[in-house]
């Protein structure tokens, strides 16, 4: 009905005004509202095939086969086929794998009118240029569209009930069968229909227990994995620790939940490797002073324990840090702070005069009080290492690190500051395995498979952190401690195609595609481009004849 027509049908009844949007029974216009309807919508029909008064439609066909085309007519265009799906799609919620069906006729649309229209609009217009064997798309409907048409219309004509009366019930005395009738004289009318079903469904409460309206999760690490990793890598992007936690603590409760995930965000990968460190940066390298003649300054520490000989298992290892002169006196594990003097008295001291300063670990005879009294006695300055780093660095062969990848990937020049931005890109490449440390120079090997310098500075490394029950599902992550190489970022210094080249902010620079970019790949400097693998190769089959500017 027309807006403004709407108040006129209005009531009072019980509950308040009623008003009628659509035309009710009763109004005097209403007959000839829906036979203009009815030959509207059979406008080219009616009289060929059949006729319609209000809401009775009459088919007629010459014989079975016409009657049976006329019923249902098959497509002859796009818009016939989206009326008949249209029409099919009020019934999707009661035809079983209707969509496997569609999906066929689906395909032979158009994506939509406007683009159907403009292209007929290109076409006609380039008309006259176009050769003579070109005659244009045509509307196809082949045998794989008629088959899915033939299916569609089995499957809306075989519609079955909407509940379906489970005789055996009935007769069981579960299940009753009612028998709906007009109360007329007159007029007939009658439906039957069975009650719904009685369903047993076990609720929540015996099977979900609940702390204070948190679902409670039982003891289980994949359960918590997963859950934490909802909260932390879904809705909460990577966010830090106390966020993660108040997604969780909304919704579930387990025990060690503040221990899980804090280990689990602190050994996220992708945090680690996007983050930037957030501790101060180290301070200038204190290296031990040279001194100007030998035996002044000594180390000592102890090797074993060792296979026993002669009731010795143990290597009291002594050395001079000028020329590097090495003494090794054999001592058992039961040595003690006297014993270890006697030692160093008799094997070095007796022989090489008495050092100016004596640098070891922290070892409990090093640290003892009769050792520190003796050589304060004696002039004898002691050197510690400092606590938890026997190797006085940060890091040692075996461990796992992270390195820094900023400002170090490129060379700098004047203008790049305001053309290309990083703030997205990685601060961390890894993690590395470390091969080789130096002490002195805080200068660490990295075990690395693509062609970059394998050493780097302590301050470029930051410690990767691995928890053993978590991100056990991540190909990219290693398991620390292991054999097994880390992965290598060779897959990202690698050219897939050259597609363009420019001079651009006096730079020459080419357009090139990199695994995980688009098909339109980025522009890059062509410095920046020839340390990547396969460059050489692509650069010169591009350029061709013309000079190689390398």
């Amino acid at each position: 009905m027309r807006e403004e027509d709407i108040p006129k049908t209005a009531i009072t009844t019980l509950l308040g005004l009623l008003e009628w949007v659509v035309i009710p029974q009763g109004i005097r216009n209403a007959p000839a509202v829906q036979q203009c309807q009815i030959n509207e919508a059979l406008q080219g029909l009616t009289g060929e095939c059949c006729e319609a008064y209000v809401d009775d439609i009459i088919i007629w066909g010459k014989n079975a086969k016409d009657l049976h085309d006329n019923i249902f007519p098959i497509p002859t265009c796009s818009q016939q086929l989206h009326s008949f799906l249209g029409l099919v799609n009020y019934l999707h919620d009661f035809v079983p794998n209707l969509a496997t069906h569609t999906a066929v006729l689906h395909a032979a649309l158009p994506l939509n009118t406007a683009v159907e229209k403009a292209y007929y609009k290109a076409v006609k217009m380039h008309k006259g240029h176009l050769p003579d064997s070109w005659t244009g798309w045509t509307w196809s409907f082949g045998p794989a569209e008629q088959a899915a048409f033939e299916a569609v219309r089995c499957a809306v004509s075989t519609v079955p009930c909407l509940t379906v009366i489970d005789y055996d019930a009935v007769k069981a005395g579960t299940q009753q069968v009612f028998l709906f009738t007009d109360a007329s004289n007159t007029g007939t009318g009658a439906w039957i229909g069975v009650a719904p079903g009685v369903t047993v469904q076990e609720h929540d409460s015996y099977q979900l227990l609940l702390v204070d309206n948190h679902l409670c999760i039982p003891d289980t690490d994949n359960l918590h994995e997963n859950l934490m990793c909802q909260a932390h890598e879904g809705t909460a992007a990577h966010l830090g620790l106390e966020k993660t936690l108040e997604v969780l603590r909304n919704g579930y409760f387990w025990d060690t939940m503040s221990k899980d995930t804090h280990e689990f965000v602190c050994t996220c990968h992708s945090c680690q490797q996007a983050n930037a460190s957030m501790k101060k940066p180290a301070g200038p390298l204190h290296p031990l002073p040279i001194l100007c003649d030998k035996f002044d300054d000594i180390t000592m520490d102890f090797v074993g324990p060792l296979p026993s000989s002669g009731g010795y298992d143990y290597l009291l290892t002594i050395t001079d840090h000028l020329t590097g002169f090495i003494e090794l006196v054999p001592c058992a594990t039961t040595i003690n702070a006297r014993d270890l003097a006697v030692l160093v008295w008799d094997k070095w001291v007796s022989r090489y005069g008495l050092p100016l300063s004596i640098t070891s670990d922290r070892d409990t005879l090093f640290t003892s009080r009769f050792w520190t009294a003796l050589w304060e006695k004696q002039n004898v300055k002691l050197k510690m290492s400092t606590a938890f780093h026997p190797q006085t660095d940060a890091y040692k062969v075996g461990d796992w690190v992270w390195l820094d990848t900023q400002n170090r990937l490129k060379e700098f020049r004047a203008g790049d500051g305001e053309f290309r931005a990083a703030k997205f890109f990685p601060c961390f490449q890894g993690p590395y395995q470390v091969q080789e440390a130096n002490p002195t120079l805080s200068v660490y090997r990295l075990h690395m498979n693509d062609k970059t310098y394998p050493k780097f500075h302590g301050h470029l490394l930051k410690p990767y952190l691995a928890a053993p029950c978590f991100h056990q599902t991540s190909p990219l992550i290693p398991t620390p401690h292991s054999n097994s190489s880390p992965p290598s970022n060779s897959q990202h210094r690698r050219i897939l195609q050259i597609l363009d080249d420019r001079h651009h902010q006096g730079c020459r620079q080419l357009r090139v595609v990199l695994p995980g970019d688009g098909p339109n790949g980025h522009w890059w400097d062509l410095d920046e481009l020839r340390a990547y693998e396969g460059f050489q190769g692509l650069y010169e089959e591009y350029m061709g004849d013309d000079e190689l500017a390398l």
